[in-house]
C-alpha cells in the first residue's frame, strides 16, 4: 500500500521542530507496517516530495522552489494536488490546518476525489481556544466543508465524532529510532551528587504550558527555609517568555529559575542529563483540553525523566514514575514534588527503568496499523 502524508510544516523550523519529529515518526510507523510511504512538506522556501526509507527522507525530484511566505498557504495545497497525481498513493493523510481565509483544504480534497482514500488528522481538537484575532465563523464553515469531502477523520481527541463525522482516535508516539537514540544520549543510572532537585520544562512557551504555576509554587516554597533545593530550568522561546521572565523577576525567583532559551543538540542533551523531573503542560485546561498525548511527554519518558502533569494522558495513567497535580490554575505544591522525588529515588535507578518503559510502550507502528485497518475496508470494498 502506498501512503502519502501531507503537512505544511518546514523541516528547518525551530518553532515546529517537534512537529516535524512527529511526522518522521509517523512515516517510520507506516514503513514498519509494510507500506511505501512519502511526504509532502516545506524545506526552507521549497515545497518537497520525498520518500521515506530507513530513517531518511529522499527527494523524488518533485518539488517547487522559491515559494514566498505570502503565497505558501495557498500554493502549497495546489502543488499537493499535483503530488497526489504524480505519486499515485492509495491513501492520503493530511495534517489539518485552520483555514483562516481561503478554503484551501476544501479545494484540495475536491481535486483529488477518486484518486485516493482521503484522510485528515486533527493534531489538536478542540483547538479554537488557540486561535486569537480570527474570524471563527469562517474557520468553522471551511472546516465543515472540508469534512464533507474526506473519507476518514483521525485525531488525538477521544470523542466518537467530530462535527458529526466518525472520529478514529490515536495517541501521539515517538519513532523507535528516536526512543533508542534519546536513551543512548541522555539516560544514566548515576545521579549527580548534590541536594538540588532540577525540574525541566521544554516548550515553545505559551499560556497553556502553565509554567507560571511552577514559578508561583517556588515563590511560596521559598518563603520558609528549605533543606531541599528545587530549581526550574526552562528551555525554549515563545509568546509567553517575556511575561514569565517578568513574573520571575517580580517574585525575586531568578536564583531558582533559569531560562536557557532555545537549545538543541549536545546543549539540550546536557540539560536533560542534569534534570531529575520533567514538567508537562500544566495549563491545557486554559484551552479547554482535558486529555492529551503530547510528544514532549513521550520525549521526557524516553529520556528517563519522571513527569509532573495535570492533563490526562494514557501513557501516564499506569506509570509509577509520575505525579499528577490539580487540573486548574492553583500554584503547584513544591513540597509534594520533593516528597515524590525522594520516594522514587528509593526504588532504584529511575532513568533506565523509564527508558525501558518507553521502549516497550511507545510505538508509531501500532498507530499506523490501526489507521490501515480503518482504510482497508475502502480499498477492498
Amino acid at each position: 500500500m502506498r501512503v502519502l502524508l501531507i503537512c505544511r510544516i518546514n523541516e528547518h523550523s525551530k518553532k515546529f521542530a517537534g512537529v516535524f519529529k512527529k511526522i518522521k515518526g509517523q512515516l517510520e510507523g507506516f514503513e514498519q507496517a509494510g507500506c511505501e510511504v512519502a511526504c509532502v512538506y516545506m524545506s526552507y522556501g521549497t515545497q518537497t516530495t520525498s520518500v521515506y526509507h530507513q530513517g531518511e527522507l529522499v527527494s523524488t525530484g518533485l518539488s517547487w522552489p522559491d515559494i514566498s511566505p505570502r503565497q505558501e498557504s495557498i500554493v502549497f495545497w495546489q502543488h499537493a494536488v499535483e503530488a497526489v497525481k504524480q505519486w499515485q498513493p492509495d491513501v492520503v493523510l493530511v495534517r489539518y490546518e485552520a483555514m483562516l481565509k481561503h478554503p484551501t483544504l476544501v479545494e484540495f480534497y475536491r481535486a483529488i476525489r477518486g484518486r485516493a482514500i482521503a484522510c485528515v488528522e486533527f493534531p489538536t481538537y478542540p483547538y479554537e481556544a488557540e486561535l486569537t484575532g480570527v474570524d471563527l465563523e469562517t474557520v468553522r464553515a471551511h472546516r465543515q466543508a472540508m469534512l464533507n469531502e474526506v473519507d476518514h477523520v483521525f485525531s488525538t481527541c477521544y470523542d466518537d465524532t467530530i462535527l458529526n463525522k466518525p472520529n478514529h482516535p490515536f495517541d501521539n508516539q515517538l519513532s523507535q529510532a528516536m526512543i533508542d537514540e534519546l536513551a543512548e544520549r541522555r539516560v544514566s543510572s548515576v545521579r549527580h551528587r548534590d541536594n538540588v532537585i532540577n525540574l525541566l520544562m521544554v516548550a515553545n512557551l505559551s499560556n497553556w504550558h502553565g509554567v507560571d504555576r511552577i514559578i508561583n509554587g517556588l515563590a511560596a516554597y521559598y518563603t520558609d527555609p528549605r533543606s531541599a533545593t528545587v530549581m526550574l530550568h526552562v528551555v525554549g522561546e515563545g509568546d509567553c517568555l517575556v511575561d514569565l521572565q517578568r513574573l520571575c523577576a517580580g517574585l525575586k525567583m531568578e536564583k531558582w529559575v533559569r531560562f536557557h532559551g532555545f537549545l538543541s543538540g549536545a546543549e539540550l542533551d546536557k540539560v536533560f542529563i542534569q534534570a531529575d523531573l520533567a514538567i508537562a503542560s500544566l495549563g491545557m485546561h486554559r484551552i479547554d483540553l482535558y486529555r492529551s498525548s503530547t510528544l514532549k511527554v513521550r520525549e521526557y519518558l524516553a529520556s528517563g525523566l519522571p513527569v509532573i502533569y495535570s492533563c490526562a494522558d494514557s501513557v501516564l495513567s499506569e506509570n509509577p514514575y509520575v505525579l499528577r497535580v490539580p487540573e486548574d490554575d492553583s500554584i503547584v505544591n513544591i513540597p509534594d514534588i520533593v516528597t515524590f522525588f525522594q520516594r522514587i529515588q528509593q526504588t532504584g535507578p529511575v532513568k533506565p527503568a523509564l527508558a525501558s518503559f518507553a521502549r516497550d510502550t511507545i510505538s508509531w507502528r501500532r498507530v499506523a496499523e490501526n489507521i490501515l485497518n480503518v482504510v482497508k475496508g475502502d480499498l477492498h470494498g
